[in-house]
């Protein structure tokens, strides 16, 4: 939606009242969306964040005063991101090892006749994971500002349970950080179990953290979402959609995560879900986050 450089600037008034008279605009009723809002800033919240460390990200200026994502936040969001490759690998590697058949079944329409074409990761998967990201990077700086800054600047709402495994997900960036993870290293490394064991002891650092554990996994187990399990069920080989690569190939490329990497993927993997399958009671879904985030885009 932005022109190019948008995010270096603010157009002015009338520049936006020209940009919002096409029919596509008036259909999506994005100008009233962001309607007297910093829209410079709203598309800097939706960038992914740089690698130097220790420095607050700039969004803009709101108000004459400067507008920053701290630095604490954007460290956590580089955190979050290697999550989110986590949960990609794990989603592709699991399809991978997914028969033939069962993908043909997924593929198809109707559950009487079977659609003998496969169902394969799309084409574009590198550039839709990186606007997950930077739709990740979105929505977890939005929540760090206060409840009337989210409204006044994005005119955006997190739901109560959205908030809450945002709040899980941080919650396991904290422990990641506090044992001291190397995050230049592949976080696949240690798949023997020892890091597992090491990973589920940060549960029990203090009582504060575990009361923090057992809130946060009371919510999580509310919800009916079944964990994709990675394993070797001695199939035949077959090939993977995009490479022609066989099973033991993948096998010998592919480590699953253990510890608290691994209950990070799972946590953005649910948080993920959450956001795609939102369905609002009164079938207006213009309060979908994923929505809202087209209009960034």
């Amino acid at each position: 939606m932005w022109p190019p450089g948008f995010s270096e600037h603010q157009l002015d008034d009338h520049d936006v009242e020209q940009n919002e008279t096409t029919p596509w605009l008036q259909h999506t009723g994005w100008p009233r969306l962001f309607h007297n809002r910093p829209l410079g800033i709203i598309a800097a919240t939706a960038k992914k964040p740089k690698s130097a460390w220790n420095e607050d990200y700039l969004l803009g200026q709101w108000h004459d005063m400067a507008l920053r994502s701290p630095a604490p936040v954007e460290a956590q969001l580089r955190v979050i991101l290697r999550g989110v490759d986590l949960m990609i690998d794990r989603a592709t590697f699991t399809l991978a090892k997914t028969s033939y058949r069962s993908r043909c079944w997924l593929n198809t329409y109707w559950k009487d006749n079977f659609w003998p074409h496969e169902f394969k990761v799309v084409k574009c998967l590198e550039r839709y994971v990186d606007v997950w990201k930077r739709f990740i990077c979105y929505v977890f700086r939005v929540h760090h500002f206060q409840t009337h800054q989210q409204q006044d600047i994005y005119n955006l709402r997190l739901g109560s349970d959205q908030t809450i495994m945002m709040r899980h997900v941080l919650y396991l960036v904290t422990l990641l950080q506090r044992e001291g993870t190397n995050y230049d290293r592949n976080p696949d490394e240690g798949c023997d179990g020892d890091d597992d064991e090491r990973g589920d002891s940060d549960y029990e650092d203090d009582d504060d953290d575990e009361d923090d554990r057992r809130t946060d996994e009371k919510h999580i187990n509310e919800y009916d979402l079944v964990e994709t399990e990675v394993h070797s069920n001695g199939n035949d080989a077959h090939y993977d959609m995009n490479d022609g690569r066989n099973e033991s190939s993948i096998n010998s490329t592919f480590c699953l995560s253990s510890g608290l990497w691994l209950h990070l993927s799972e946590a953005i993997f649910q948080l993920s879900m959450m956001f795609w399958t939102y369905q609002e009671p009164t079938g207006d879904m213009s309060a979908s986050t994923i929505i809202h985030f087209t209009a960034v885009l």
